[in-house]
């Protein structure tokens, strides 16, 4: 079948192969593995093999991403379902969100991604927003080289910004200079445990609920990770970033509780 609409479009070619895969099949299906081979081989840069994106199907069948039909394969209507939320909230207009919302991910780059975008459309064009952050780790720098976390760096500079972690690893510490030369304003290890990382401009609170099923290996992994130069990006990403695990998020529009919170974030460095 193939699904005759005006897809968002975006440079194939420097995308990575799996989203070349679910790109494909969300505009034909189903497709066998040859076929899905024929259309990415077509737009790869420096040229793939048919046993890489083999294996990247197999992957997205594995986590459930994609599903088979026979020798064919299109996207897994539940994957599409869970993933609902997400696109509902990449829809939000800033001017028009509810009161309250509450949104689940599948997992902790989507968080980041929808937090891109709402913060895109509260901030851009506003002189100097004021910007307060509760996180349990710093992991933006970290991750710079991808174009979400790149374009988070930019809000950042652009903003008044406050942030605060209780944590103090080695990698929380790197980061937190690394802010401070942008002129951020970051302090770690502050005597503060809160059961949601939390996120606050304008009249907007963003609560996010890491479960202990992402929390404890990405506690570890900073923990574990005792000098910048050890640091392993790619297993932070792909093992803890793209982990799949529910993760539920509350939006609020609420001026009295934004006031409050960026208050109390502030506080800390007085």
């Amino acid at each position: 079948m193939v699904f005759d609409f005006n897809f968002p479009q975006f440079n194939l070619r420097n995308a990575s192969t799996k989203e070349q895969v679910i790109y494909f099949l969300s505009v034909e299906w189903p497709l066998s593995v040859k076929q899905i081979y024929n259309k990415v081989s077509k737009e790869s840069k420096s040229g793939i093999s048919y046993q890489a994106v083999h294996k990247v199907v197999q992957e997205l069948v594995g986590n459930k991403v994609i599903e088979r039909h026979g020798t064919e394969f299109s996207l897994s209507k539940k994957w599409i379902q869970n993933n609902k939320s997400f696109f509902d909230g990449l829809n939000l207009n800033y001017s028009g969100i509810p009161s309250e919302s509450v949104l689940l991910f599948n997992n902790l780059y989507e968080v980041d991604k929808f937090l891109v975008e709402l913060c895109h459309k509260g901030l851009v064009g506003k002189k100097n927003p004021e910007v307060c952050l509760y996180w349990n780790h710093f992991w933006i720098p970290l991750l710079i080289s991808k174009k979400e976390y790149f374009e988070i760096k930019l809000l950042a500079e652009m903003a008044d910004g406050y942030s605060v972690t209780p944590a103090k690893t080695v990698l929380d510490q790197w980061c937190a200079n690394f802010w401070r030369k942008s002129n951020l304003k970051v302090k770690i290890g502050v005597k503060q445990n809160s059961f949601a990382d939390l996120l606050v401009f304008e009249d907007i609170v963003v609560q996010v609920f890491y479960p202990k099923k992402i929390k404890d290996p990405l506690n570890s992994f900073f923990s574990k990770t005792k000098k910048i130069r050890d640091l392993d990006r790619e297993k932070l990403f792909e093992q803890i970033f793209e982990k799949p695990v529910k993760i539920p998020v509350i939006l609020t529009v609420n001026k009295w509780v934004a006031e409050e919170l960026k208050n109390r974030i502030k506080e800390y460095f007085k």
